[in-house]
């Protein structure tokens, strides 16, 4: 994830980085007292990637939408991204 430093400046990996300044930074490591979220890398994820199979047929199910019993659930994933929206 992308961060900018607030107030103070901040050392990550062995680096300084002043307020201001812009790095790349681990998720686990994110404190929003000392940065700001510039990007997240996880935004651009699918949320149905997330789900398990059995949620995305449940999902599957409430929108009709057909599926076969033994679907790999990246068939399952396809179908819902690809549905109309409600």
């Amino acid at each position: 994830m992308r961060v900018k430093v607030k107030n103070i400046p901040v050392r990550y990996n062995r680096e300084s980085f002043e307020p201001g300044e812009e790095f790349e930074m681990d998720k686990a490591h994110f404190n929003e007292n000392i940065v700001d979220l510039v990007e997240d890398d996880e935004a651009d994820v699918n949320p149905f990637e997330k789900m398990t199979k059995d949620q995305l047929k449940a999902e599957l199910d409430r929108l009709e939408i057909s599926y076969e019993a033994d679907a790999k659930k990246e068939v399952l994933v396809k179908a819902l991204s690809e549905a109309p929206t409600e």
